[in-house]
């Protein structure tokens, strides 16, 4: 449900869920019905594609983590939940400007990790093909080499 940005939150922390409520009275409108039926479609309709999905995910995950472990000075995490990889690139400048310099010379699209507080990391999305990866990825290195 990519883009519907429907979700909920379970804490036992009653202030923390307080806090968030009050966040989110602020900050946000409710969700479209559309977006709501299309989430009761998601939780109570047959779950054979999330699997399929999960499973093609891992692949793309696993993909990307072992082309980025190929950069030399490129740190990151392995992701657990989204479908990011969130590497610090601050050996090579801020995430703002090497962002910038993949756009520009390797004409990879990246979002700066100034975006989420974090401005040494950029933000790698695997929601693409695998070819794609390979591809970005080949590209990605081949710029942070040569800086």
């Amino acid at each position: 449900m990519t883009g519907y940005r429907v979700g909920w939150l379970m804490s036992k922390n009653k202030a923390l869920v307080s806090a968030c409520v009050r966040l989110q009275g602020q900050v946000l409108t409710c969700a479209t019905m559309i977006a709501q039926k299309a989430a009761e479609a998601a939780l109570t309709g047959d779950q054979t594609c999330v699997e399929e999905m999960r499973a093609v995910f891992n692949s793309r995950r696993q993909l990307i983590c072992s082309l980025a472990a190929e950069i030399p000075g490129l740190k990151f995490h392995e992701p657990e939940g989204a479908f990011y990889l969130f590497p610090d690139v601050s050996r090579w400048g801020t995430g703002d400007e090497v962002a910038e310099r993949l756009l520009e010379r390797a004409h990879v699209a990246v979002v700066s990790g100034s975006a989420f507080g974090c401005p040494s990391c950029i933000r790698l999305s695997y929601a693409i093909s695998e070819e794609q990866i390979r591809q970005a990825m080949a590209r990605i290195k081949e710029e942070l080499q040569n800086l």
